[in-house]
Order: C-alpha cells, then sequence, then structure tokens
C-alpha cells in the first residue's frame, strides 16, 4: 500500500511542472493510481468518488492537488479499502 502512495506521489511530482503549464488546472485536483495519472477534476469529492468507483478491488489510490504553492507541503490523500 505504502509503495502505491509513493509510486504515485512521485509521479505526481515529475508531472507537476507539466500541469501548472495549463492555469485552467490550477486548484483542481489530480486522481492518481499505479504511477499514472487518471484525470484532473474540479473537486476533491469528484475525485475520491471516481476513484472508489473505478479502484475498489485494487484498494488504493491518491488525490493531489494541482497548486503552485513553492516550498509548501502539497499534502496528498490516499484512500486504502
Amino acid at each position: 500500500m505504502q509503495n502505491e502512495i509513493d509510486k504515485n506521489y512521485e509521479a505526481f511530482l515529475k508531472e507537476l511542472p507539466e500541469l501548472l503549464k495549463d492555469k485552467n488546472n490550477l486548484n483542481k485536483f489530480s486522481l492518481w493510481h499505479d504511477g499514472s495519472m487518471v484525470g484532473i477534476f474540479d473537486t476533491e469529492s469528484d475525485a475520491i468518488n471516481i476513484g472508489k468507483e473505478k479502484y475498489k478491488e485494487f484498494g488504493n489510490f491518491s488525490i493531489q492537488q494541482i497548486t503552485n504553492n513553492d516550498g509548501l507541503d502539497l499534502g496528498f490523500i490516499s484512500l486504502c479499502q
């Protein structure tokens, strides 16, 4: 489980500069599974609901907020069932 979370977070950090190039992504929420971005959502709850719907059998996924707060902990939400 922790490996999945770490893999998703590392992939997010690598992709973040590219995601921030599109100003429409700012402050939205990205859904990650197995080190790949699944989609970008307007709200955290939308991302969580899609993650639960798609990955309930796998048991985990990550949500990352797309923000340009340099030097701040971007945080993450990981759900495991």
